[in-house]
């Protein structure tokens, strides 16, 4: 089954649960094995490429620079992207913490009626050069989604697994 993202709310960080809807999509080229992850995390290295290549061209970026993940936790994750824990239940969920670079506009963002016209709205939509997304390490569903200027270190978190192939 193929998955890719939703169309994302202008939310610098989104801390609901976002499920990712079929479509099609794929990342040619790149090795199929799966990325060393923990236990319950078992998306290939194919498939994260893919998600994250939806998340760039629904950002209006077709290639982006780089692609990077990690295997973490969901609370190890937020921290390192936003400061702020998660807790409860799902603060062990192991997920995926890509980070993308490139030149990213949130074209799905839901703006203020204050725009007069298209044109103003457009010039509006916020952008970054980095979007991070925590996926669930099992399904790929998209957990947090975050639109920055601001790289995260990833190696706090384990082994970075890095593409160009955008």
């Amino acid at each position: 089954m193929r998955r890719c993202l939703p169309r994302f709310s202008a939310v610098v960080m989104v801390a609901a649960t976002v499920g990712i809807v079929g479509c099609g999509g794929q990342a040619d080229g790149v090795a199929t094995e799966a990325a060393e992850m923990s236990s319950g995390q078992s998306l290939s290295a194919m498939a994260i490429i893919a998600i994250a290549q939806r998340a760039a061209t629904d950002a209006g970026e077709s290639k982006p620079t780089e692609i990077e993940w990690v295997a973490s936790t969901r609370s190890e994750a937020a921290t390192v992207t936003s400061g702020s824990a998660v807790t409860g239940p799902q603060d062990d969920q192991p997920v995926i913490l890509i980070q993308l670079q490139g030149a990213f506009t949130a074209t799905h963002a839901r703006m203020p009626r204050a725009a007069t016209s298209e044109q103003d709205a457009q010039s509006q939509l916020p952008t970054g050069s980095v979007i991070t997304l925590v996926v669930d390490g099992a399904t790929g569903d998209v957990l947090d989604y975050g639109l920055t200027n601001e790289h995260v270190n990833l190696g706090k978190l384990g082994q970075v697994h890095t593409s160009t192939e955008g």
